[in-house]
């Protein structure tokens, strides 16, 4: 519910790091700084997703190795070990991943590479979202509900990077 109070223990580092910002930017109390500093993340989230064009071939590749379900949320590359894994994992098997997806799986994983840890989370946070919505199916109207930016709907996808 918009507006709802709720209190957080910060650890003793955060907690110190958060007074410092307080002071730096001039804030009338914590509260005020933590809630802009995370109205500011979800507006980073958003940013970082409205700049990775994806087609939904890519975007239905990604969701098939995003996790259901988040555990923890943590910042840094993650999406690119989820991918070299399932690469990794076929090649064992003796099957062509990449052909079996109809993708360049080399450039994608040179997207993912390049991705920094706001844009890898921001697309971790959409698939996940992707993943709860009942009914949800693979196709570009339920991608873009979920914030993905899909370009071209009906070509193979080269997995290109970000614009």
């Amino acid at each position: 519910m918009a507006g709802d109070t709720f209190s957080l223990r910060l650890s003793p580092e955060l907690h110190r790091q958060c007074v410092d910002r307080q002071i730096r930017w001039e804030k009338p109390s914590l509260a005020a700084l933590v809630r802009e500093d995370l109205e500011t993340f979800h507006a980073a989230l958003r940013a970082e997703l409205a700049r990775i064009p994806m087609t939904v071939n890519t975007a239905r590749t990604l969701a098939g190795i995003v996790p259901t379900r988040a555990d923890q949320q943590v910042a840094g590359p993650l999406l690119i070990g989820l991918l070299v894994d399932e690469r990794s994992a076929a090649a064992r098997r003796g099957e062509n991943w990449d052909s079996d997806h109809d993708i360049d799986g080399d450039q994608l994983v040179n997207t993912l590479a390049a991705l920094g840890p706001t844009a890898d989370l921001a697309l971790r946070d959409a698939f996940l979202r992707w993943h709860q919505t009942e009914g949800a199916s693979p196709t570009a109207e339920s991608f873009t509900a979920c914030g993905l930016r899909i370009t071209n709907t009906d070509t193979p996808d080269q997995g290109g990077p970000p614009a």
